[in-house]
């Protein structure tokens, strides 16, 4: 799970359903908002249909939340899509805040996280 990711999610002005779907992506989603859970597994955990899920799913691609590459198993058949979460802008670089330590660290102030 990234915080980052799940921290841009919750800031997403969306429906409650979508935010749900996006908020179990941001959940599954490494540093860089990789992620790949099925659609029944994301519909699972957030008790909707997977036909809501794939609505959702494409609605928050036409709104550039998310991107979507087909994924192929070894003998051709289709697996999970890999998702990617729209942390960043081209245009406006990083759109989440960093973790809570990059190794700053300010006079008479203990380093924060782990």
């Amino acid at each position: 799970m990234s915080i980052a990711a799940m921290n841009w999610a919750w800031r997403q002005p969306l429906a409650p359903t979508a935010k749900l779907v996006l908020m179990s992506l941001a959940d599954a989603a490494d540093d860089r908002g990789l992620c790949w859970p099925s659609v029944p597994t994301v519909a699972n955990k957030c008790g909707v249909s997977t036909r809501t899920v794939r609505r959702i799913l494409q609605s928050l691609i036409a709104r550039d939340l998310l991107t979507a590459e087909p994924r192929y198993r070894a003998d051709g058949s289709c697996s999970s899509n890999r998702y990617r979460l729209q942390l960043v802008s081209e245009k406006r670089g990083w759109l989440v805040s960093p973790g809570p330590d990059r190794g700053d660290k300010t006079p008479c102030h203990a380093r924060q996280g782990p």
